[in-house]
C-alpha cells in the first residue's frame, strides 16, 4: 500500500462537501495563501473587528484532516485556531476536532450520524467552547440537523466569522438559515 501511495499521482478525489478541498491540491495550498492573507490584513488593521474572544471549537471533521502523506498538502490543523485567533477569537481545545461527522451516512442512516454529531457537540460544550466552527459545508450541515442533545451551540462556517470580522453586515440573512439561533451569542459577545 505505501508503495502504491508514493507512486501515485499528486491529484486526489476529495470529498465534495468540503469547501476547502473540492478541486483538490491547488485549492488546498489556496487555503493557506488567504489565511496568510488575513492576519497580514488583521495587522494592518484596515477595516477589521475583533471577535471579542469568542470561545470556539475548532472542527476539521475527517477530510480535513487527511494525512499529509495521503493528500500530498500540508496539514490544516491549526490553520483555524490561528486565523481566528489573529481576529480575536479564542480556539479551546478538544479530543473531537477531527472526528468524522457521519457525512453522506446523514442521508442513509441518520441514527448513525446522529450519534456521532451528539458526541462531537457534547465534547465540545464539555471543552467550554461556546460555538463550533468548520470550513466543511457537509459538517456544518450534520452538526446542525443531526444534533438530539437538549444543550447545542451554533455552529459556523469559517467564513461566516470571517465575514463578522471584515464587517459584513448583511448577517441578518445569513444567520436566519442556522436551525441553532447564533443571534444571541452574538449579541452577547457584542459581534452584532
Amino acid at each position: 500500500m505505501n508503495a502504491y501511495l508514493k507512486n501515485k499521482p499528486t491529484t486526489y478525489t476529495y470529498f465534495p462537501g468540503c469547501s476547502l478541498a473540492v478541486s483538490g491540491h491547488e485549492n488546498n495550498q489556496s487555503i493557506h495563501r488567504f489565511c496568510d492573507r488575513i492576519e497580514k490584513a488583521h495587522l494592518l488593521k484596515n477595516g477589521v473587528q475583533s471577535l471579542n474572544g469568542i470561545r470556539f471549537a475548532p472542527y476539521y471533521g475527517c477530510m480535513l484532516a487527511k494525512p499529509p502523506i495521503l493528500s500530498r498538502d500540508k496539514s490544516h490543523y491549526g490553520i483555524l485556531e490561528s486565523t481566528l485567533k489573529s481576529l480575536g477569537a479564542d480556539p479551546v481545545s478538544w479530543p473531537h476536532f477531527a472526528k468524522c461527522c457521519g457525512t453522506y451516512l446523514s442521508v442513509a442512516k441518520p441514527a448513525s450520524a446522529a450519534k456521532v454529531v451528539d458526541q462531537i457537540m457534547s465534547s465540545a460544550v464539555a471543552a467550554g467552547a461556546e460555538c463550533l466552527v468548520t470550513a466543511c459545508a457537509m459538517c456544518h450541515l450534520n452538526l446542525e440537523i443531526r444534533c438530539t442533545l437538549d444543550i447545542q451551540i451554533p455552529t459556523f462556517h469559517f467564513s461566516e466569522l470571517l465575514c463578522l470580522a471584515f464587517g459584513v453586515d448583511d448577517h441578518a440573512r445569513w444567520f436566519q438559515r442556522h436551525i441553532v439561533d447564533p443571534e444571541p451569542l452574538l449579541r452577547q459577545r457584542q459581534l452584532i
